[in-house]
């Protein structure tokens, strides 16, 4: 009984490691994102993103006003399976973390005070 306890535990602590592997993959943010802001001063907005990976690094864009133009993000960096990016948006220096939650939504925040929820863009 005590060896099949121990088994179990110890398959259920590997599944844990193999599984917060998946979420530092860049791989899961590669494309196109609607990232919603909830709550700001102005109200809720949504920032079309765009993250590529390139030789193991995520690189990040995004459309910060209705001109259609793509910035380029500041930093981007996956830390602890949270992708980190800062960028200047609206006249404001900003930092967002995003984390998965499934296969086409991730979570997180802006400036660490506001949710964000992204949405995969279906191509």
């Amino acid at each position: 009984m005590k060896r099949t306890l121990i088994a179990a535990s110890l398959v259920i602590i590997f599944s844990s490691f193999i599984s917060m592997g998946e979420f530092s993959d860049p791989e899961y943010f590669q494309g196109r994102w609607n990232v919603t802001v909830y709550g700001t001063p102005q109200g809720d907005a949504t920032i079309p993103m765009r993250f590529e990976a390139q030789d193991g690094a995520l690189n990040g864009f995004f459309y910060g006003d209705m001109s259609g133009q793509e910035s380029e993000m500041d930093t981007v960096y996956i830390s602890d399976g949270t992708l980190n990016a800062a960028f200047f948006i609206g006249g404001y220096d900003v930092t967002i973390s995003l984390s998965e939650v499934d296969k086409d939504n991730s979570a997180g925040f802006l400036m660490n005070m506001f949710e964000l929820k992204g949405v995969r863009v279906q191509e």
